[in-house]
């Protein structure tokens, strides 16, 4: 994934000070807007001279870089490019930090909009679409989560405004790495039935695909000709589930032929795992990756990220 510049300058800046341990004067900033808008500039703090490793000075920033932002300035809502570019520099310092601590960073960052209520949904919004939309390069519900539960915390916030959180976040919460897979029950091209539970294998590679997706076509063939995952296919370590969730079976058994040999392949008869949220599907296809007790190792990753989990772990 390529970085925004201003993201690499920052971060090339911090480390090149670290490494020569000089207090190096610098003053970096984002701005634009639209026209006919108020137009910002957000200056982002320097790294503490007290600190000189890379890794501790980049924190420094990733967590006072909003310092300059006026959380109860309602102009900043209509200067889309200079509030975007922010947010996409702050999520390139938060990739470098520990997972925990960047998902504690999004939550207070939230929070501080809390008593401008129209700020803080605009906040909102920028965090759903570079953390949480399917197709976002910048995906991680870790982030996510805290800003959900920051707005359900808000005081300010009409409960309106809560509905949409309240069902992200419970729609977060499930089947997340390190709980038990939800289980349910899928049906093969003959009718019999299986369940997720009783697949065999140290692992299960569980994918939520459609047969006219161009996607799931391109998946499905990086999956049988990986040199990592199909050789654990082959020897029965790894087991394929695909699943089509949707009702078009005519289209679903036109495709079968096409599905790679070792896999199960079934659909959802009445198609529970949608209609009772038993896995939430924002896009298609979606894979995770489960152990052998069927708990999560990986949800809604790339195939590729599955491959280097399974890789390290071989």
């Amino acid at each position: 994934m390529r970085l925004p510049f201003s993201i690499i300058t920052i971060i090339a800046t911090i480390t090149v000070v670290a490494c020569h341990g000089k207090n190096a004067s610098r003053q970096a900033s984002v701005a634009g807007g639209n026209k006919g808008a108020a137009v910002h500039k957000l200056e982002i703090p320097q790294p503490s001279p007290l600190l000189t490793d890379a890794a501790g000075r980049l924190e420094d920033v990733a967590a006072r870089f909003w310092t300059n932002f006026d959380f109860e300035d309602k102009t900043w809502i209509a200067d889309t490019a200079t509030l975007e570019q922010a947010f996409a520099d702050w999520t390139g310092l938060l990739m470098e930090l520990p997972a925990e601590r960047a998902a504690q960073l999004t939550g207070e960052w939230i929070r501080k909009a809390e008593g401008c209520p129209e700020l803080q949904l605009r906040l909102a919004d920028i965090a759903e679409f570079y953390f949480y939309h399917p197709n976002s390069p910048f995906r991680n519900e870790d982030w996510y989560i805290p800003v959900l539960e920051g707005l359900l915390d808000s005081q300010q916030l009409g409960e309106e405004y809560k509905v949409r959180p309240a069902y992200q976040l419970e729609m977060a919460r499930k089947n997340r790495p390190g709980m038990k897979a939800n289980d349910f029950t899928y049906t093969l091209a003959d009718g019999r039935t299986g369940r997720l539970s009783q697949v065999e294998g140290d692992y299960t590679l569980l994918l939520f695909y459609n047969p006219d997706c161009n996607d799931c076509r391109r998946v499905e063939q990086y999956i049988a000709h990986s040199k990592v995952l199909a050789p654990l296919v082959r020897s029965k370590r790894l087991a394929v589930l695909a699943v089509y969730p949707d009702a078009d079976l005519p289209l679903w058994r036109t495709h079968l032929p096409e599905m790679p040999q070792g896999w199960i392949t079934g659909y959802d008869a009445g198609q529970k795992i949608t209609k009772e949220d038993i896995y939430y599907l924002p896009a298609i296809p979606t894979l995770y990756l489960l152990d052998r007790e069927k708990r999560v190792v990986l949800k809604d990753a790339p195939a590729e990220e599955i491959e280097r989990r399974l890789t390290i772990n071989d």
